[in-house]
């Protein structure tokens, strides 16, 4: 269990939490064995605030809190960057989430939060994915290198980055496209994103060692919606079973038909994945399925039909084979 202090903000885990956003369950753990537990969050505060994690770990008690066997504490400063930086997507500052083809404008903004002026400031933003269409990619004041996927603004490009006055404020933006169809080799790793490494360095003035270099770094993470996406055939001659009964229908007889479900997925695993239909009051089901062990089921008071998929992987129907039940 993990005591978050305030200006924590949870993102994620690489266990999933059992309680809330901060109690795991890790098992059964051996003599000299050990678990390794990852949280992901954001740190918010003032300049100089001291922010205190408290963790504990043990068993539950009748209560189901924990019996601290072991205990630690580890706190930590925030420090205000020497070059602030913020990073803006299609005017927002939140997650972002895009779909393939789609067009992003990206801004950065950046302030000198030192008392004095620094000089020969640089920018430079490495486009880690293989999703974007380098075609596309425009900026205004600022050059891009090809070979690196690197953005650059600096003194000779952008003016105002060759002296920054104290406080001073800028912005550098540029512009480009996701890949309307995501490359294979992206799809095979699944969960596809844009990771965009931005750097800001610029040089100051110190009374003892001349000029000396500070610099900001972080990166943010655009993630590719996946394209999930169900097709549904209606069959008679073909499938899975054989069907009777006069085709066209008749009034008064009865016609069999096979109902294919496939499902396909394309860049992000799919968790929980369940396909449901309603039958019409002239319809009897039959309960007859392929795969038998397909998990379908059929409500006959309401006439809905159910079928529970569970996770589909990137790839599906794509690089790999549909997810189809008849």
């Amino acid at each position: 269990k993990i005591e978050y202090p305030v200006g924590f903000q949870y993102h994620e885990s690489d266990l999933k939490p059992v309680s809330g956003d901060n109690v795991w369950r890790l098992g059964d753990i051996e003599p000299n064995k050990k678990r390794t537990l990852k949280v992901k969050g954001i740190l918010e505060g003032q300049d100089l605030m001291e922010l205190v994690f408290r963790v504990s770990a043990g068993p539950l008690d009748e209560k189901g809190e924990v019996i601290a066997y072991g205990f630690g504490v580890q706190s930590i400063v925030l420090k205000k960057p020497f070059l602030k930086m913020g990073v803006k997507i299609n005017n927002k500052t939140e997650e972002v989430v895009v779909s393939p083809g789609a067009e992003l404008n990206i801004g950065i903004d950046w302030q000198n939060t030192l008392p004095e002026k620094v000089y020969n400031a640089v920018i430079e933003i490495k486009l880690n994915s293989s999703v974007v269409d380098a075609s596309s990619i425009t900026l205004s004041q600022g050059f891009y290198r090809s070979f690196d996927q690197t953005l650059v603004w600096n003194k000779s490009s952008s003016p105002d980055l060759t002296e920054i006055e104290p406080l001073q404020e800028g912005e550098v933006s540029f512009r480009f496209a996701v890949l309307d169809s995501i490359p294979n080799d992206v799809i095979r790793k699944g969960n596809a994103t844009i990771s965009l490494d931005i750097q800001m360095k610029a040089e100051r003035d110190s009374a003892d060692q001349g000029r000396i270099q500070v610099t900001n770094h972080l990166t943010k993470d655009i993630k590719i919606a996946t394209i999930f996406q169900l097709s549904q055939r209606g069959l008679y001659y073909s499938g899975a079973f054989k069907n009777s009964g006069p085709l066209p229908p008749k009034v008064g007889k009865e016609t069999t038909y096979t109902i294919v479900w496939s499902l396909t997925n394309s860049s992000n695993a799919v968790s929980d994945a369940t396909v449901s239909a309603f039958f019409p009051s002239y319809v009897r089901w039959l309960g007859v399925i392929k795969p038998e062990t397909a998990d379908i089921s059929y409500n006959p008071t309401t006439g809905e039909i159910s079928w529970k998929e569970g996770n589909i992987p990137a790839g599906t129907g794509i690089v790999d084979s549909a997810r189809e039940a008849a």
